[in-house]
């Protein structure tokens, strides 16, 4: 018998929880590599989520290639993009998939 790890803990307090705080990631901006980032824009432009952090990303690799930088994270960017998979959120017909169900169960 194969015992939920959920059955294990009582209440939400046994489970350790992380938060996602906005502004202390904001702060920490300036100390993170460009690498990380490109990453960071990479996941907002996939999972199209966390615009506000994105963009004080783009603001600090702006201020970087103004000071002399000279990292291409517009390229680094498109790179990751074009390595992660096609995210597909077509919703099928439910109609034409039940009938396609029941072709496969009459055959």
């Amino acid at each position: 018998m194969t015992i939920n790890k959920l059955d294990e803990f009582d209440n939400e307090e046994d489970f350790d929880v992380v938060t996602f705080n906005i502004d202390n990631i904001k702060s920490k901006i300036p100390t993170y590599k460009s690498e990380k980032l490109c990453e960071m824009i990479v996941a907002d432009q996939y999972f199209e989520c966390y615009k506000e952090m994105s963009a004080c990303c783009m603001e600090e690799l702006a201020k970087r290639r103004e000071a002399g930088d000279v990292f291409n994270f517009e390229q680094f960017i498109n790179d990751s993009m074009k390595e992660l998979p096609v995210i597909n959120l077509i919703i099928p017909d439910l109609g034409t998939v039940l009938r396609s169900l029941i072709g496969q169960v009459k055959k």
